[in-house]
């Protein structure tokens, strides 16, 4: 399974393009069985030559392995995603790389890490922590950390219900000023099998 969450510096009709093209690249080399360094590679030489300078893409890009629960993946100054433990323990992914299109990069070595059963994956993008309430507050990462621990056992529909209608409650009437993405996936814990 690969997982991918990306995010074009700016806003506008400029940026949604970049992410058009990204995603329409990353479908074409997926199905081709590329590895995530090679990948990861590829993209980094399509924005440097198809994004203006002035514009960057953080990404993270990881490869699960639904057999093994290992995740191979590689993060391109994307905000780092969290594992949320059965227990609460909370394990960072770092960032591995600079932002596509930031800086010249040559090499993508990606990093492993296993999801055990019952871990929480969480990948998210910038719009949620940054919501602000009408005192120019931001929710900010510590608020959205405590929502995902303390409801990390509802169904992955609820809890991401519950982090939204918290946001949306802490902002008010405060109109979002960026798009707010998240991806939430939970390695399943064995079942018990009947002998």
């Amino acid at each position: 399974m690969t997982l991918v969450i990306g995010d074009v510096s700016g806003k506008g009709l400029s940026s949604a393009m970049y992410m058009a093209c990204v995603r329409s690249m990353l479908h074409a080399h997926i199905e081709d069985g590329l590895s995530v360094a090679a990948l990861m590679l590829s993209l980094a030489q399509h924005t440097r030559s198809t994004f203006r300078t002035d514009h960057f893409l953080t990404l993270f890009l990881g490869s699960l392995d639904n057999r093994t629960g290992v995740l191979t993946y590689s993060n391109a100054g994307h905000l780092p995603p969290v594992i949320v433990r059965p227990g609460g323990e909370v394990v960072e992914l770092e960032v591995t790389a600079p932002a596509l299109n930031l800086a010249p990069w040559s090499a993508y070595d990606p990093l492993e890490h296993r999801l055990d059963p019952g871990d929480l994956l969480f990948l998210y993008t910038d719009g949620l922590i940054e919501a602000e309430n009408p005192h120019a507050e931001q929710f900010g990462r510590e608020r959205l950390l405590a929502c995902l621990c303390g409801h990390r056992e509802q169904d992955l529909r609820s809890l991401r219900r519950r982090l939204l209608a918290e946001i949306d409650a802490f902002a008010g009437d405060c109109r979002p000023s960026d798009d707010r993405t998240l991806v939430l996936l939970r390695r399943e814990k064995a079942s018990a099998r009947i002998p």
